[in-house]
């Protein structure tokens, strides 16, 4: 009788700890690239640009990584624990992503240059208050101040342009220059 009253509580403990797991989590090692490219989620956003295994694919992770900070001029190897989201967020994610472990960092040398490709011009993409400038957010600094003007310019013009920033160091940019 009491052999039997202990397998059920084993059972019965086994049962619920499953119970509690989520079924949905996954556990990624992914590649975090040193810079970041706009991409749209409810509006234009910068977002991660992620490599995942060997592969040269690159894809972009629009939500945050719960617990992670990404600064330009550093490539880090994490891994991440994924689950998905029911029913997706409103801007249409449908995975989370939480940090679990920052594997590897390394930073670029200064003076590395970052090409971001097709870059719609719109109300937010390229700002200035109080004499610094943004580019969707991210403050990067102008060394040739025309070259920068002209750029803020151009925004909100719905033009689509190449830009290249400079890694300075210390997680900063500067404009070197665009097209």
């Amino acid at each position: 009788m009491k052999r039997n009253f202990l397998i059920m509580i084993v059972i019965l403990l086994t049962a619920a700890c499953k119970g509690n797991s989520d079924n949905n989590d996954e556990q990624r090692s992914i590649t975090v690239l040193p810079f970041q490219s706009p991409c749209f989620t409810m509006e234009q956003t910068l977002c991660l640009v992620t490599k995942t295994g060997a592969s040269d694919q690159t894809n972009m992770i629009a939500n945050e990584i719960i617990g992670f900070e990404h600064l330009w001029g550093y490539t880090y190897d994490i891994t991440v624990i994924v689950k998905d989201i029911t029913p997706p967020s409103a801007d249409g994610s449908n995975k989370s992503f939480t940090l679990k472990s920052v594997d590897n960092k390394s930073e670029d040398e200064v003076g590395t240059i970052y090409e971001i490709t097709n870059v719609e011009l719109l109300d937010r993409t390229i700002t200035k208050e109080d004499s610094v400038y943004f580019f969707i957010g991210k403050e990067f600094s102008c060394e040739n101040l025309d070259l920068c003007e002209s750029l803020l310019g151009m925004n909100n013009s719905g033009g689509i342009v190449d830009i290249q920033f400079e890694y300075i160091g210390d997680g900063e940019i500067s404009l070197k220059s665009w097209m």
